[in-house]
């Protein structure tokens, strides 16, 4: 089926009575902006597609699972340095009550209220066993104490290493939020431009461009080439070339082969 170019004529908007009557194409004046319309789609497209895959999000997004992470990693630090902060002080009780345990016993020894040889013995041997295990508890608890300054000394440097990590954070959050502040209002700014200039687009010819849009992107609305019609991969007709190239300077017709709107 053959396209329908488009004619210029001074009545083009007026109503002549004619409720049959063909309506009115797009006036040369509608060209330019039609093609300007195309530029700003394009425009508005890169901008969102710049918007939905910029890199800081990315970058913000293993920024805030690093901290995340090290926030967990700080917790557990704590944790650990309470666990074992509970069990050096548990350590020391349990090392001071045998030492009382056994200075009791050491008392009632050398009181002389215990003659009998066999209970002088047993009562060495339970002294002994206690002094044993004070000495046991009391380098356990050393060694929690250590631990202790280790896990505390430990947290000391996360934490300082969190601060960081939330400055960091802080910083590309308010990046992408200057960034995407940008963005949004160039996208407002391109819009309210092509509302404008849409205006003066025949609206016939601007509800083709619309249809034809989701198939064609930004090149929906190509320019006519005097030897190869659209350059669509089927190439337009020898033909339709011919027949193009006798139309009006800015008159609109639909490639045959691919559907494309081809400006003259």
């Amino acid at each position: 089926m053959r396209d329908t170019d488009v004619e210029y004529s001074d009545t083009d908007g007026i109503d002549t009575g004619n409720s049959d009557a063909t309506p009115p194409e797009p006036t040369v004046e509608d060209i330019p902006a039609l093609q300007i319309v195309q530029d700003l789609d394009t425009k508005i497209r890169q901008l969102q597609h710049q918007r939905d895959s910029l890199p800081l999000k990315d970058d913000l997004k293993a920024a805030t699972a690093k901290q995340v992470a090290h926030q967990r990693l700080i917790r557990h630090t704590k944790e650990q340095h309470l666990e074992v902060l509970t069990r050096q002080r548990r350590h020391e009780n349990k090392a001071a009550s045998l030492a009382s345990d056994a200075d009791a016993k050491n008392d009632l020894l050398y009181s002389g209220r215990i003659r009998s040889a066999r209970d002088i013995a047993a009562l060495q041997s339970e002294i002994e066993t206690l002094r044993s295990r004070q000495s046991t508890l009391e380098d356990q608890a050393i060694e929690a104490l250590i631990e202790v300054d280790e896990l505390a000394d430990s947290t000391k440097t996360l934490e300082a290493e969190g601060v960081a990590l939330d400055e960091q954070v802080t910083v590309l959050e308010a990046e992408l939020a200057a960034t995407l502040q940008d963005i949004e209002k160039q996208l407002t700014d391109l819009a309210e431009a092509r509302e404008r200039t849409a205006k003066s687009v025949d609206h016939d010819a601007l509800e083709r461009y619309e249809r034809l849009r989701p198939s064609f992107g930004h090149f929906t609305v190509v320019s006519f080439d005097y030897d190869k019609g659209c350059n669509c991969p089927n190439r337009m007709p020898r033909a339709e070339i011919v027949r193009i190239r006798n139309c009006n300077t800015g008159s609109i017709s639909d490639c045959t082969e691919c559907g494309r709107m081809v400006l003259r």
